[in-house]
C-alpha cells in the first residue's frame, strides 16, 4: 500500500453489523490511510514533463502545473488563420503537428524537444498570446499562495500578492474540464504589473475594469520569472515550508521579419544549352531576438473565373535553444518558375508573432527592377557595373543573362547588381530579372533589358570630337559626338550640357559688368576660384601666388617632384605645388634667388611676362615684331617685359588702362587676370 501511494490513500467502504435475531446494520465510511497532512499539495512537475521527448503523456489523475495563452490554430494542410484562438502552452510549438513538427532544426540535431524557457507572449492586440492564464495542480486545499514576479535580468520585484485560501484542482464531468486552482476570481495573479486597465460604463452607469492586453506595461524583451509558493491547509495548526514553482516568461512583440528588407525574392538562372531554368526562392531572414517558430508557404493557382484555389503547401520550420539566434527560417521554396500562381508566406515565432508576405509571379514582380548603367557604349576589356535602382522596400535578387557572351560577358553577379566585361565589339543585351516561365509571349522573359555597345578603338585610324559646345550662361552646351574619321560611324553620341552661370554664386559680380563673360569662362573651366564661398574680390589685387597657381591649373596641374627653391613658399599651402612647377619650367625665377614673395602684388608687366614664358611653353608663337610707341608711359616697361608686352599687346590680350597709358607697373586686378586668361585661352 505504502509503495503504491506513497502519499497515502482514501479508503472508502461499508461496516456491516450482522446479528441473529437484529436487522443488519451497514454504515458506509471513507478514511484516508496515511498522514494527510504530510502528502505534498503541488503535483509533481509542470506541463513540461508532458510535452517533452517522444515519451510525452497526460493521465487522469495528473493535473499539471501549467502556464497557457491563446493563439491562433495553424495546421499543416490548413494554414488558416480566420480560426477562433485555442488554448495553447507556452513554449510548445504551434505548428499544428503537436511537439514535433514536420521539421527542427537547431544546426547540431535533427529534433529540438520542448523546452520552456520558450514561453512568451505578445500583448500587441492581434488576439495571439496577448495575454496568459496560470493553472496550479493543487492536489489538496492550500491555506494561501504567495505570488511573486522578478525581472530575470535585473532582480527587481515587480508584484507580490497573497489569495488566502485556495481550493484544490479536480475534474469537472459536467463542463468536462479540469478546475485548475489559481485560476478564477481572487486565487489566480493578477497581471497588473503587466497591462494597464480601463473601464467600460454600461448603460444603467455601471463600470467594468478590464486589462488592455494590446498594450504591455514592461518594455520590449523583458524576461520575468513567475513564482507561486504554495502554504499547505494544517488543521493541527503546524507550520510547514511552502512547496514552490516556477515558471519564465519574456515580452516579444515583434514579428520575426523585423523590416522589409528581410524579405527576400531571389531568382537564378541555369542554361543547359536547349533551353533555360529558372530557379526561385523565396526567404525571410529571421531578427527574431527570442525563438522562431515555424514557417508556412502556400502555393495558389487561379481557375478559369480568377478565382485563387488551392494549391502546394510546404511547412519549414527552424528552431532554436538560444534566444536571438542567427537563423533563417526555411519559409522560402525553390520551384520551376509557374507563371500566375502566388505565394503565401508566413513566419510564426513563440510568443504568437505572425509575419505574412505573399507574391504574385506575373509582370507586376518588372515593378521591383529598373535597370541604370553609367554608359551604354564599353571599350574592348573595359569592365561596367549595371545595378537595380528600383526603389524596393524587399531584398531583391536579380537573375542576369547576357544575349552574347562572346560579346559581353557577366564576370560578377551580387544582389541588385551585375558587372560585365567587353570581349569583342558588337552590340549585347544584359538582362535582370527574374528568369523565363510560360505565358509571356516569344522571349518567356519576366526581366528588363539594357542594350550595350561594344568598340575597338584600335580598329579606327582616329576619332575626332565633334559638335562640341561649351555652355554658356543662357545657352546649353554640347559634349560632342565621337566620330570615327577611317569609316566615318558615330562610335558615340555626346550630351546636352545645361546651360549655368557660375558667378551667380559670388554677391561682388555684376552680371551687367564688362567682365561678366571672363568671370564666367575662368569659373566654368577651373581657372579661378572665388576668394571665399560667395566672393570672388575682382578688383582686389592679384598676388603672384595667385597668378602662378592660375597658369598651373591651365596646365592641367601636373604632378611636380621636389620642393620648393624659394624659402618663402609656405609648405602645403594653395600655391606651393604651382611655384614648385613655374620655377621648374622657368616662368618664374623669384624677386631673388631665395625668395619668390608669393602674398606680393602682381604688376601688369609680371602678369603678361608669367603669360608670355607659359605661351612659350605650351608651343605658342610668341614672336613679337612691333612696338609699344603708341603708349606715352612706353618707356616704363622693364627691359625684360618689354617682348612678352609687344606679344600681348599684338595679341590684343592687353590692353592699355587709357588710350594712350599702358600702366605697367601698376598693380594688375583679379578680374584683370580673368580677362587675360579668357582672351589667351580661347584664342591658342
Amino acid at each position: 500500500m505504502e509503495e503504491r501511494f506513497p502519499c497515502g490513500a482514501y479508503v472508502e467502504g461499508f461496516v456491516q453489523l450482522l446479528g441473529k435475531e437484529t436487522p443488519n446494520l451497514s454504515v458506509p465510511f471513507l478514511a484516508f490511510y496515511g498522514d494527510f497532512y504530510s502528502a505534498p499539495i503541488l503535483e509533481d512537475g509542470t506541463y513540461e514533463s508532458l510535452l517533452a521527448g517522444n515519451d510525452s503523456y497526460t493521465t487522469a489523475d495528473q493535473f499539471h502545473n501549467s502556464i497557457w495563452g491563446y493563439d491562433h490554430t495553424m495546421q499543416y494542410n490548413n494554414p488558416d488563420l480566420g480560426t477562433a484562438p485555442k488554448q495553447r502552452y507556452l513554449g510548445q510549438t504551434n505548428s499544428g503537428t503537436n511537439q514535433y513538427p514536420y521539421c527542427i532544426w537547431d544546426g547540431s540535431s535533427d529534433t529540438l524537444p520542448f523546452q520552456i524557457q520558450k514561453s512568451g507572449i505578445s500583448p500587441n492586440g492581434d488576439n495571439a498570446l496577448d495575454f496568459f492564464t496560470m493553472g496550479l495542480g493543487l492536489r489538496r486545499n492550500a491555506e494561501n499562495i504567495r505570488y511573486t514576479v522578478t525581472n530575470q535580468t535585473t532582480g527587481e520585484v515587480l508584484w507580490t500578492q497573497e489569495t488566502g485560501r485556495v481550493g484544490k484542482t479536480y475534474y469537472n464531468s459536467t463542463y468536462d474540464q479540469v478546475m485548475y486552482a489559481g485560476v478564477y476570481a481572487n486565487e489566480s495573479l493578477s497581471l497588473d504589473w503587466l497591462y494597464p486597465i480601463y473601464g467600460e460604463t454600461d448603460f444603467w452607469g455601471n463600470v467594468t475594469y478590464y486589462y488592455d492586453t494590446s498594450t504591455c506595461l514592461l518594455p520590449e524583451d523583458t524576461q520575468v520569472v513567475i513564482q507561486a509558493e504554495v502554504f499547505p491547509e494544517n488543521s493541527q495548526g503546524e507550520e510547514r515550508e511552502p512547496e514552490v514553482i516556477e515558471f519564465p516568461l519574456y515580452i516579444d512583440t515583434t514579428t520575426p521579419l523585423g523590416s522589409a528588407e528581410n524579405y527576400i525574392i531571389e531568382s537564378k538562372l541555369t542554361d543547359y544549352g536547349d533551353y533555360i531554368s529558372t530557379w526561385m526562392d523565396l526567404s525571410i531572414v529571421s531578427v527574431e531576438d527570442w525563438y522562431p517558430d515555424y514557417g508556412y508557404m502556400a502555393i495558389l493557382e487561379q481557375d478559369e473565373d480568377g478565382n485563387w484555389m488551392g494549391g502546394r503547401i510546404s511547412a519549414h520550420v527552424y528552431s532554436t535553444g538560444v534566444p536571438g539566434a542567427d537563423v533563417e527560417p526555411s519559409a522560402g521554396f525553390n520551384l520551376e518558375f509557374h507563371y500566375g500562381t502566388k505565394s503565401i508566406m508566413m513566419v510564426s515565432d513563440y510568443a504568437g508573432n505572425i509575419c505574412m508576405l505573399e507574391t504574385v509571379l506575373d509582370e507586376s514582380l518588372l515593378d521591383y527592377v529598373e535597370l541604370s548603367a553609367e554608359t551604354t557604349q564599353l571599350d574592348v576589356g573595359q569592365t561596367l557595373t549595371i545595378e537595380n535602382r528600383a526603389e524596393n522596400e524587399y531584398t531583391i535578387q536579380l537573375a542576369w543573362q547576357t544575349s552574347d557572351p562572346e560579346i559581353l560577358e557577366i564576370v560578377e553577379e551580387e544582389d541588385g547588381s551585375c558587372t560585365v566585361r567587353a570581349v569583342a565589339p558588337g552590340t549585347a543585351t544584359i538582362s535582370g530579372g527574374f528568369g523565363h516561365c510560360d505565358g509571356l509571349g516569344a522571349d518567356g522573359k519576366l526581366m528588363r533589358s539594357v542594350e550595350i555597345k561594344v568598340i575597338d578603338r584600335s580598329l579606327c585610324h582616329q576619332i575626332e570630337l565633334r559638335n562640341s559646345k561649351a555652355p554658356t550662361c543662357t545657352e546649353d552646351g554640347y559634349s560632342g559626338d565621337e566620330v570615327c574619321t577611317n569609316c566615318g560611324e558615330t562610335i558615340s553620341v555626346g550630351e546636352i550640357l545645361p546651360a549655368y552661370c557660375p558667378s551667380s554664386a559670388f554677391t561682388d559680380l555684376d552680371s551687367t559688368q564688362w567682365y561678366h563673360d571672363y568671370a564666367c569662362y575662368v569659373l566654368r573651366n577651373g581657372l579661378m576660384k572665388g576668394t571665399g564661398a560667395t566672393t570672388f574680390a575682382p578688383y582686389a589685387p592679384l598676388t603672384r601666388g595667385q597668378m602662378v597657381t592660375i597658369l598651373y591649373r591651365a596646365a592641367g596641374e601636373p604632378e611636380v617632384t621636389g620642393a620648393s627653391p624659394f624659402s618663402d613658399v609656405v609648405q602645403g599651402s594653395y600655391y606651393e605645388k604651382a611655384v614648385i612647377w613655374a620655377a621648374e619650367q622657368n616662368i618664374t625665377e623669384g624677386v631673388s634667388a631665395t625668395a619668390f614673395a608669393p602674398y606680393a602684388d602682381t604688376t601688369r608687366e609680371q602678369m603678361v611676362t608669367f603669360l608670355y614664358r607659359f605661351a612659350r611653353l605650351q608651343g605658342a608663337d610668341v614672336t613679337a615684331t612691333g612696338s609699344l610707341e603708341h603708349y606715352s608711359d612706353a618707356e616704363q616697361v622693364s627691359p625684360w617685359a618689354v617682348d612678352a608686352m609687344i606679344w600681348a599687346v599684338e595679341q590684343g590680350i592687353v590692353h592699355g588702362t587709357a588710350a594712350d597709358i599702358l600702366n605697367p607697373r601698376g598693380v594688375a586686378r583679379r578680374i584683370q587676370a580673368a580677362k587675360v586668361m579668357a582672351v589667351w585661352d580661347q584664342k591658342f
